[in-house]
């Protein structure tokens, strides 16, 4: 069962990212994620199942971190959905994971003082070598915008928000529950995701883009994928090492130039591919050494 939920985790995680390129392209980025947002509060329920009535009163403690934690997530989830009208997904999928793989073992050794062996400095290296080779890629798409420089500089700061998300995410996780805070924290990154809707609202004078009903529910079904991402995640942690979960879970980056190639006819050059597969290979290994 280890092995099955680690992978249910993947597809479900490289999925979601998919499936909701399709709706940031056509509507508002920053109006997807908040109807994602809220979606999340009821797909993310389920998890609650395994969280003990100690745990919620632990919470608690943590309400600014939380703030902190759901604002973060909201801003990097917005930047992110903005760098697919600029980014093949596969491309947008890989960068943002060298990125924040980058960024977590290096907060990882400043927080937790956790050390990296040889061979773990060694895949780093060939991470920041493919991430800095895609960046400097052009991407002339007919459904792209002809901006990849912008859309490389949303997918950073997009990474470098999930990256800090990611820390202080495995900070509370370890104070309370993983399953509280994968609830708690979607939560809080949808209720801040709207938030900001509001307040670019008010201090901007931007109308809120409607959406059809159809789409509405389309996104919520694809929010779901969510619950299987993280929920997996975390049963998947539970059964073994989180390490090798978190290698598997580096499939998502081709789970997504897979469906990318297929589905939006994202074609990419054999050096993009070598790329992209350089960056899923270090990141395996960075959590298999």
């Amino acid at each position: 069962m280890f092995f099955f939920w680690a992978t249910v985790s993947m597809i479900g995680y490289g999925l979601h990212g998919f499936f909701l390129a399709h709706f940031a392209r056509r509507i508002d980025p920053l109006v997807c994620a908040a109807h994602r947002g809220f979606a999340l509060w009821f797909c993310m329920a389920p998890l609650l199942i395994f969280v003990e009535k100690n745990q919620w009163a632990q919470a608690v403690h943590f309400l600014a971190h939380f703030a902190l934690v759901g604002f973060l997530g909201a801003v990097g989830f917005a930047f992110s959905l903005a760098a697919t009208r600029f980014l093949p997904v596969g491309i947008l999928s890989a960068f943002q994971s060298a990125v924040r793989v980058v960024l977590v073992c290096l907060g990882g050794f400043i927080f937790f003082g956790e050390s990296l062996s040889f061979w773990q400095g060694i895949c780093i290296g060939l991470i920041l070598l493919c991430g800095f080779f895609l960046s400097v890629q052009k991407f002339t798409l007919a459904h792209l915008g002809h901006k990849s420089e912008k859309g490389f500089l949303l997918a950073t700061a997009g990474a470098l928000a999930a990256a800090t998300w990611w820390i202080f995410g495995a900070k509370i996780s370890r104070e309370i529950s993983p399953f509280l805070f994968a609830f708690l924290g979607e939560w809080a990154v949808g209720f801040m995701t709207i938030v900001l809707v509001l307040l670019r609202v008010i201090f901007l004078r931007e109308k809120i883009e409607r959406i059809a009903k159809v789409d509405f529910w389309k996104i919520f079904a694809i929010s779901t994928l969510t619950l299987f991402g993280t929920g997996g995640f975390f049963l998947a942690a539970a059964l073994g090492p989180v390490g090798i979960v978190v290698a598997i879970g580096s499939g998502s980056i081709l789970v997504a130039a897979i469906a990318g190639h297929f589905f939006f006819r994202e074609k990419l050059k054999v050096a993009h591919w070598l790329a992209v597969m350089g960056i899923f290979a270090g990141i395996f290994g960075l959590k298999m050494f």
